[in-house]
């Protein structure tokens, strides 16, 4: 993984997300994602870090909160990977709790894979 990372709750996210099992870093869209095994559930970006929801009605209630943005790439608009600031500790602790449950949820659409 070649992309360095200079800010440091960006740094926090990095160093706690490659601690989970079945995940590692790849670059996704220019930036630094996370996999668990072949799904991708999350990826740092310029304003925060992104998370994958797996319904629309979920990233909604993320985008309800202050600083949260819908992930922008190439004039498209990625509603199901709302961006979360990291300004602050407590905005750091929400973004944990938010992707490892998109780390979660990418886990058992694995599982549904597998079934087919």
């Amino acid at each position: 993984m070649s992309l360095s990372i200079t800010d440091p709750m960006q740094n926090a996210v990095d160093e706690a997300v490659l601690t989970w099992p079945k995940v590692k870093a790849k670059v996704v869209f220019g930036h630094r994602g996370y996999m668990r095994s072949d799904t991708l559930f999350g990826f740092l970006a310029s304003a925060g870090v992104a998370v994958k929801m797996s319904s629309i009605s979920e990233a909604e209630e993320l985008h309800a909160r202050a600083g949260v943005a819908p992930f922008k790439a190439r004039g498209a608009v990625m509603r199901t990977w709302p961006v979360l600031p990291l300004r602050s500790n407590s905005e750091l602790e929400f973004a944990l709790s938010a992707l490892r449950n998109s780390y979660e949820d990418a886990g058992k659409r694995r599982k549904k894979k597998k079934k087919k």
